[in-house]
């Protein structure tokens, strides 16, 4: 048994399980990537509230991301716990469970807390490939040291209007709420906080990620749609899944606004005729100028939305004007229509692996690298030049829909290619028979794995890996580094390079 902070008692059941005691309206920081089971109370985490008849659920949190608190909910408790039953359902020791009932009050919440299984191989994962600087390896120590105090910078804390805008939902059905804002304003943040107390009332939700530069569910470069049916507690690397519909646009900003504004409407037109009986949360990117505001205002015709929630900051990344119908109407020509929509504007300031190496024909692809633009000099490829290029990259396993239009399917690692053969070799978390859909191979020249990842591979390896220098002995060399002055390299549908 010990105390934390004065408030709570802590017993440790073993290195990896931990009861907490505590009464309302204590609030407990942790840190680290733990199950969380409620016990005896109401409890809320990021928005999701957990209850005695909820599965155990996994947070993430992490001191260089947000680390999460546990809030105690104000509750009515009636009969006082039982011992075997305590002991029984959790697993615990009957001596254990014998003193924590003698110790505990009839206002006693209890939380367990047990060390994911899984954490050790995200911390493999981090050491393997010399993250230790974004996380801090919290999860090795034992878990009674990852109960901490509310002292940390990084820590969650909900903006008083989160709860009420949440309310304004309660009386809607199958609302479609658009966030918007400035970047790194907390529209994600306030995102996940949403989806998670609309889950308490909703069994599934759908997010339709609409931001290819900080996408929450995918590698950047894409648009999703998303169906969530568990809390998100964690960055958006905790939560990354499968979309059911993803459309590749290979960059992480609308530098084709056309085809962003294809894409999308692609995506809602599924989302309409397939999920409109359950509430949608719109996630937009961070431009808040220009092209942003004629690209949000297209958004907001396409959905006509319940809510829009707009995000402001004191750092100058906000919009000129509140995002009502006259402003977006008035500043956009185009869009006089808007006058017909009838949404609610909240205004909230910002408070800020599994894969295989498959083989697959190389005639069975079609070979696109990104990205084309008006100063570009035509070079003929060949088939071979085209493997040579995409060949140790990440690269978007498409196929090629109507008017150009790109459906992602996944992504992968191209590891080699034989040219006898003409077989690729591709590491990917799709299947066999998913990859036997895929008609098309997209790089993009501004979505690349970083280099750390060839270094970190260096000495597992025999032979240095194919087309990559690690002697920086002069500029050609040198890593690269983004720039507006970049040479970007395409193959055009007619096996053209263009630089």
């Amino acid at each position: 048994m010990d105390k934390y902070q004065n408030k709570c008692t802590l017993y440790e059941i073993d290195e990896n399980r931990v009861i907490v005691s505590s009464t309302y309206p204590d609030e407990i920081y942790f840190a680290g990537i733990v199950d969380i089971k409620a016990i005896r109370g109401c409890f809320n985490i990021m928005g999701y509230q957990l209850t005695p008849n909820n599965s155990s659920i996994t947070a993430y949190s992490l001191y260089k991301y947000c680390i999460l608190k546990i809030t105690l909910l104000k509750n009515e408790f009636g009969d006082a716990i039982d011992e075997y039953d305590f002991a029984v359902s959790n697993n615990i020791p009957e001596f254990l469970a014998r003193s924590i009932c003698s110790q505990c009050s009839n206002n006693s919440y209890l939380i367990l807390i047990s060390k994911n299984i899984e954490s050790d191989n995200f911390m493999n994962f981090v050491k393997s490939y010399e993250l230790n600087v974004f996380f801090k390896d919290c999860v090795r120590t034992p878990l009674i040291k990852s109960l901490i105090a509310n002292t940390s910078k990084n820590r969650f804390v909900e903006h008083n209007l989160w709860d009420q805008i949440n309310n304004s939902f309660l009386n809607k059905l199958n609302y479609k709420v658009i966030l918007c804002g400035g970047k790194g304003t907390g529209k994600s943040t306030l995102l996940r906080y949403l989806v998670n107390k609309s889950l308490s009332r909703n069994p599934e939700i759908l997010v339709l990620d609409l931001d290819p530069g900080q996408s929450e569910f995918t590698i950047p470069g894409c648009l999703s749609v998303i169906i969530i049916q568990q809390p998100l507690l964690g960055p958006n690397f905790s939560h990354f899944t499968t979309p059911l519909k993803s459309m590749y646009i290979g960059d992480i900003s609308p530098s084709d606004s056309e085809l962003y504004i294809s894409s999308f409407k692609y995506l809602v037109h599924y989302c309409q005729s397939s999920y409109s009986q359950i509430p949608w949360f719109i996630n937009t990117m961070g431009y808040t100028k220009s092209l942003g505001v004629t690209l949000l205002a297209e958004i907001i015709k396409c959905i006509n939305p319940s809510d829009i929630i707009q995000i402001e900051s004191n750092k100058k990344r906000n919009f000129s004007d509140h995002l009502l119908p006259d402003f977006l109407a008035t500043n956009h020509g185009t869009m006089n229509s808007l006058h017909y929509y009838k949404y609610k504007l909240h205004l909230v300031s910002s408070t800020i692996d599994n894969a295989e190496i498959f083989q697959i024909p190389i005639n069975y692809m079609d070979i696109i690298i990104e990205k084309p633009s008006s100063r570009e000099i035509q070079i003929p490829l060949t088939k071979y030049q085209k493997l040579c290029c995409i060949n140790g990259n990440l690269v978007a396993l498409c196929n090629n829909e109507t008017d150009g239009l790109m459906l992602c399917q996944g992504y992968g690692i191209i590891r080699g290619f034989d040219e006898k053969t003409e077989d690729i070799f591709i590491t990917t978390p799709l299947t066999k028979h998913q990859l036997e859909k895929i008609d098309t191979i997209r790089m993009s020249s501004v979505i690349q794995l970083d280099e750390i990842v060839y270094k970190t591979q260096i000495s597992s390896l025999k032979r240095q890996i194919p087309y990559m220098s690690f002697k920086q002995s002069n500029t050609l060399s040198q890593p690269f580094k983004k720039s507006s002055s970049r040479i970007r390299f395409i193959v055009s549908e007619k096996d053209q390079l263009i630089s």
